[in-house]
């Protein structure tokens, strides 16, 4: 499984179907799902979907820095010990820091081992991705980090469909960018951002096959009719695993025979592929 479902954290009704689909984990959303009238009922629902027993990761989207409500989200939230905090908007590597250290005066208030709640940072404007790196170093805890299209185009002025839906389709530079940041920091390989149209199944799969190519670890997706074709897109393929399987072997092979490289099918494998053999392997596990 590949998802991660954005689900509005004042549809508990919705929170519960999300536990029972093909979803990887679930994004319970304070920010651009709930209306500013709705903010504190929010939270208190998302404290108490918390309390429930997990058959999958639950990260939480608290509202951006820039606005007077993260604060008394993470106030709601961090008790309940979520998978990941989501920051959206992320563009100031201080106040990536002022969230880290509150949530830590949190953690301590409530008992809970310093760190142990990631970041994972939504970068959504032009400013973002010039500071990539800064930002996903701001803090310890961020752990991984996505690129949040639609706002992305909205910064730069540009439609949305147009830029993902067009030949080429633009932005692969800055998703590149961040696959190779965030291996280059050690950090997990990214999620790659919600495809806005999810009634366009086609526009989703082209969408997520580059993503997927780019070494992305799952898309986020925003309504549960995208899962499906999302996760058959990421899974590994019989003819994907074989060829992992051989390049394996036949690398095990040659390293008994003192030698540190051979060819499969033309290609030169060595370690730097093995390894790559071996995460597929690993991945084709995960999904049985």
């Amino acid at each position: 499984m590949s998802c991660f479902l954005f689900v509005p954290a004042i549809e508990q009704r919705k929170f519960e179907k999300a536990r029972q689909i093909a979803c990887a984990g679930i994004i319970l959303d304070l920010e651009d799902a709930v209306e500013r009238s709705q903010k504190v009922v929010a939270r208190e629902s998302a404290a108490e979907l918390l309390r429930r027993p997990r058959t999958k990761p639950v990260y939480v989207r608290i509202n951006a820095a820039s606005t007077p409500w993260w604060r008394e989200d993470l106030d709601a939230i961090v008790e309940g010990r979520p998978d990941a905090v989501v920051v959206p908007k992320a563009s100031d590597p201080a106040a990536v820091r002022a969230i880290d250290e509150y949530i830590s005066m949190l953690e301590a208030r409530n008992g809970l081992t310093k760190g142990q709640i990631r970041l994972e940072l939504i970068l959504e404007t032009a400013r973002a991705v010039m500071r990539m790196e800064t930002l996903l170093t701001a803090s310890p805890r961020v752990a991984r980090a996505t690129i949040g299209m639609a706002d992305l185009c909205q910064d730069l002025g540009i439609d949305w469909a147009a830029a993902l839906k067009g030949e080429p389709p633009l932005f692969l530079a800055e998703r590149t960018q961040l696959a190779v940041v965030s291996r280059g920091l050690g950090l997990l390989a990214p999620h790659d951002s919600v495809f806005m149209d999810f009634q366009d199944d086609a526009g989703l799969i082209r969408d997520a096959e580059i993503g997927r190519r780019l070494g992305c670890a799952g898309k986020h997706v925003i309504h549960p009719r995208q899962i499906d074709p999302v996760n058959a897109t990421y899974a590994i393929t019989p003819e994907e695993r074989e060829r992992a399987r051989r390049i394996v072997q036949a690398y095990e092979e040659v390293r008994l025979k003192g030698r540190g490289a051979t060819l499969i099918d033309g290609l030169l494998v060595d370690e730097p592929v093995v390894q790559r053999a071996r995460e597929v392997l690993m991945r084709t596990e995960a999904q049985r």
